[in-house]
């Protein structure tokens, strides 16, 4: 995260740096890029999944005030909205695939950044 803490900071330097690579490369070397890229917004997405799996029972238990026999059911929605993500994000990847790649992670990765506030 940028030392200023601002997600949205972030999501511009991550487009600018898209940007450049896009612009910059050409022939095999493009094929590289979007190797490099699809690693690095993986490394994120899982990256954030991991952080909010691994604070999700405490923040339910001692900051939204859940009792734990609720954190499984909590879990439970949550996953099903992974789930239900996961399907509409394949029907957007069928219209526009690298749109919905390069905004389906900045979106995540903000809310991710906003959560560890």
């Amino acid at each position: 995260m940028p030392a200023n803490g601002n997600p949205d900071d972030l999501q511009q330097r991550l487009e600018e740096f898209v940007t450049f690579r896009h612009e910059r490369l050409r022939g095999d070397e493009k094929g590289e890029a979007q190797v490099f890229l699809d690693r690095l917004f993986k490394a994120l997405g899982y990256a954030g999944v991991f952080a909010v799996f691994t604070y999700i029972a405490p923040m339910l238990t001692r900051i939204s005030g859940f009792g734990e026999s609720a954190v499984s059911p909590i879990l439970l929605i949550f996953g099903s909205g992974l789930v239900i993500g996961n399907l509409v994000g394949g029907r957007l990847a069928d219209r526009n695939l690298l749109a919905t790649i390069f905004t389906g992670y900045c979106q995540k990765n903000n809310r991710y950044a906003k959560l560890a506030k």
